[in-house]
């Protein structure tokens, strides 16, 4: 996970990693935005739906974020 902190404001990104990486040309694949939240594999034209982050409390009680991601 990448953090970038500017101006009060905190940003949290991570990369998308196609669910076909075990070939490892997907491995750093780049992805078409084809609709809210669905990506298209430019490899292998599998799409990736990100669902809405959701921020838990872990079992150390920090608090960290869950990204689901479903294929289609």
């Amino acid at each position: 996970m990448h953090i970038k902190r500017k101006d009060g404001v905190m940003t949290m990104s991570e990369l998308l990693v196609c669910s076909n990486y075990s070939d490892m040309r997907h491995f750093k694949s780049t992805f078409d935005k084809v609709g809210d939240n669905r990506y298209q594999c430019k490899e292998c034209e599998q799409i990736i739906i990100v669902k809405e982050p959701v921020l838990v409390h872990d079992d150390k009680g920090m608090l960290k974020m869950q990204v689901v991601v479903e294929t289609e």
